[in-house]
């Protein structure tokens, strides 16, 4: 089975895995010895490769599974640039997620969402079944612990339609149906 190479840059992948994709620039193509190169940067990583020519006009980003092991998760903003050894030029600029390997993730392990997360403590909270962890948790520089009925609320129902957006986001991107009608008239 071939696989099918993606021709943008993925919104996120599992650390471990290949990341593969190919980019095809007009102005910029590797036969005339363009480089494509990727910085990718959050606060506390700087993550950098090159592609290599595809052969078509287009340029191959192949990062092996034994380089991106080596990535932390998170949230990057990227930056796309080619040069041809004179001349630079940022091409594309995005943000990618790298996420956890569930096969080298440790015991316990808790992938859930930072909104996913604080709806948790607000729903738990509100029911009396907080932990301490869930109690500590803050928003908008204020304790959950400290906040009053009609506040948790309040949150708990923003953080409802947050955590609602994630997950039509998510099933759009595997291709399920979301739940939102798209109304026509003829």
């Amino acid at each position: 089975m071939a696989v099918t190479i993606p021709k943008v840059v993925p919104e996120s992948f599992v650390i471990g895995d290949t990341l593969k994709f190919t980019q095809y620039f007009s102005e910029f193509q590797p036969g005339d010895s363009w480089v494509l190169s990727y910085a990718l940067v959050n606060a506390a990583k700087r993550i950098t490769f090159t592609s290599s020519d595809n052969g078509d006009g287009s340029h191959l980003v192949n990062v092996d599974e034994a380089t991106t092991l080596l990535y932390t998760i998170g949230i990057y903003r990227y930056q796309a640039r080619v040069t041809n050894g004179t001349d630079v030029f940022t091409v594309d600029t995005g943000t990618i997620e790298l996420r956890t390997d569930f096969a080298t993730a440790a015991v316990g392990y808790d992938d859930r969402s930072h909104v996913k997360k604080t709806l948790d403590a607000l729903e738990a909270t509100i029911l009396g079944k907080a932990s301490k962890d869930q109690l500590s948790y803050s928003i908008a520089n204020r304790s959950i612990s400290l906040m009053s009925p009609a506040e948790l609320t309040e949150w708990r129902n923003t953080y409802r339609s947050e955590y609602r957006i994630e997950q039509q986001a998510e099933d759009a991107a595997s291709g399920k149906a979301t739940g939102n009608k798209i109304l026509s008239r003829f």
